[in-house]
């Protein structure tokens, strides 16, 4: 929601005209799908920040990734829950399988 503050101050603080407005909107527009879709992929804060400067910066549809990419973000980040509690060896992996079926976090 900040950034979308942000981008709509930034570009009305340009001043506005016709043609201008047309670009104000498409830049809120793409405002909200980046924040909606950092929110998506839970991120922390530095990454949730790369992610929508990446996101707002790209000229491409700002759309969920493929299920690949879901797949490897949510094993990094169950990884980093399960080194988090230390968790080895059989409780590892009963975490792991749990967390990669989306039952834990």
């Amino acid at each position: 929601m900040r950034v979308v503050m942000f981008a709509a101050c930034v570009v009305l603080s340009l001043g506005c005209s016709a043609a201008q407005a047309d670009d104000v909107q498409k830049a809120k527009e793409r405002a909200k799908i980046c924040d909606k879709a950092a929110a998506e992929k839970q991120l922390g804060n530095e990454e949730q920040r790369a992610f929508i400067k990446a996101c707002l910066a790209s000229e491409g549809p700002a759309t969920a990734p493929d299920e690949p990419s879901k797949a490897a973000d949510r094993e990094k980040r169950c990884a980093t829950v399960a080194t988090s509690k230390t968790l080895t060896g059989a409780e590892r992996d009963a975490f792991m399988k749990s967390c990669l079926a989306g039952n834990a976090s």
